[in-house]
C-alpha cells in the first residue's frame, strides 16, 4: 500500500507586483519515497477574494516548462501527461479557488520543480512552486527465532519470523547448506518442526520485491544451533572383571553438539572429570559401582552410563 508523501511549506503565500499582474509565490518542498502517492495542492489564500478562471500546472523538465494539465470551468480538463488533477471548489454559487496535482507510485522520473498558475481576477497570473524530492525508501529487514526454550534441543519445533517495514510479494527462507529446501511464506512466519541435529546453520530469509526494485537482492540471515547429546558408550560392558593388582583403562565418549563434561564418581566422590577412567593396582577397595555422567549444561542435556567393577577370583 502506498503511503501519503510529507509536504512542507503547502499553505500560499501571495505578494501583489506591480500593477497587480503578476504574483509569486514561496517555493513549497515536499519529500517523498520511491513508491508513495504524492498530493501537490494550489490555492488562493481563503481571505482573497479572487476569481479563478483557469489552473495550469507545469513540469520544469531540462530548463524547459512542460504542461501537465490545464483545466477551466467551463471547458473540460486538457491533459498532457499522466497524473490526475482534482478541482477546489467553495462559495455560493460555487467557484474555483484552486485544485490539487496527484501523483500515484511516484519514481526518481518524478522529481523535480512543479508550477501551478493560476489565471485569476483581479490579480492576474499567481504562481505557486513546488519542489518535488524522491528518495529510496528506508527498508529494514529483520529475522528473529521464537523456540521453546534458551537452546535449541534436538526434536524442537522453532518458528523463524521474518519482517520487512516494507511489505514485499512474499518471503523466501532457505538454508545456505542445502538451496534446494526453499520455503515461502506470505506473511514471513516459517515453521520448522522436529529439527534435527544435521538442520544445524545459518538460514537466510529474502523478501521478494519485484526485480525493478531498487532492494529486490536485500536479505538477512540467522544461524540455529541444534544442541543434543547422545547416549554414552564405553570400550567395554559392565560387569567389568579384573585381576588384583593389575590396570584397568575404560574409554568411553558420547556424541554430542559440544564437547560435553564428564564426570566419573564412586560412592558419591567425584573420581575423575575425564571421559576416561584409569586404575591401577587395582584392589578390592576399588571395586563397585562407578557412574559417569555426560552433561550440556547450558542446554540442560544429561547421560549417564554405571560400571560395576569386580575382582575376578583366583584360580
Amino acid at each position: 500500500m502506498a503511503l501519503p508523501a510529507v509536504a512542507f511549506l503547502l499553505f500560499t503565500f501571495i505578494s501583489e507586483g506591480l500593477g497587480g499582474h503578476s504574483v509569486e509565490h514561496s517555493v513549497g518542498v515536499i519529500n517523498a519515497s520511491v513508491g508513495q502517492n504524492v498530493s501537490i495542492p494550489c490555492f488562493t489564500e481563503e481571505n482573497k477574494n479572487l476569481n479563478v478562471a483557469q489552473i495550469e500546472w507545469k513540469k520544469v523538465e531540462s530548463g524547459k516548462e512542460v504542461k501537465l494539465i490545464v483545466h477551466n470551468p467551463s471547458f473540460s480538463t486538457i491533459h498532457y501527461h499522466n497524473v490526475t488533477f482534482n478541482p477546489l471548489m467553495k462559495g455560493e454559487p460555487v467557484k474555483l479557488y484552486g485544485g490539487i496535482l496527484q501523483l500515484f507510485n511516484v519514481d526518481h522520473s518524478d522529481r523535480g520543480r512543479y508550477i501551478c498558475d493560476l489565471t485569476t481576477f483581479p490579480f492576474g497570473s499567481l504562481n505557486n512552486i513546488t519542489d518535488l524530492f524522491v528518495t529510496e525508501p528506508v527498508r529494514n529487514v529483520s529475522i528473529h527465532v521464537t523456540q521453546p526454550r534458551k537452546h535449541i534441543i534436538e526434536g524442537d519445533d522453532v518458528i523463524i519470523h521474518c519482517e520487512s517495514n516494507i511489505q514485499p510479494l512474499q518471503y523466501s527462507l532457505w538454508p545456505l547448506k542445502n538451496k534446494t529446501s526453499i520455503q515461502k511464506s506470505k506473511d514471513g512466519l516459517f515453521t520448522l518442526k522436529n529439527l534435527r541435529r544435521d538442520e544445524s546453520g545459518h538460514y537466510l530469509c529474502k523478501p521478494q520485491w519485484p526485480i525493478s526494485d531498487h532492494f529486490h537482492n536485500e536479505n538477512v540471515t540467522i544461524q540455529l544451533q541444534v544442541h543434543y547429546l547422545d547416549n554414552i558408550e564405553c570400550g567395554i560392558q559392565s560387569p567389568i572383571e579384573v585381576d588384583p593388582g593389575s590396570t584397568i583403562e575404560i574409554t568411553c565418549f558420547s556424541n554430542a553438539s559440544q564437547p560435553p563434561k564428564y564426570k566419573w564418581k564412586k560412592d558419591n566422590s567425584t573420581i575423575t572429570s575425564s571421559s576416561n577412567l584409569l586404575l591401577e593396582n587395582v584392589t578390592s577397595e576399588m571395586t563397585g559401582l562407578y557412574i559417569l555422567t555426560a552433561t550440556i549444561k547450558d542446554a540442560d542435556l544429561f547421560h549417564q552410563a554405571e560400571l560395576n567393577i569386580t575382582l575376578s577370583r583366583g584360580k
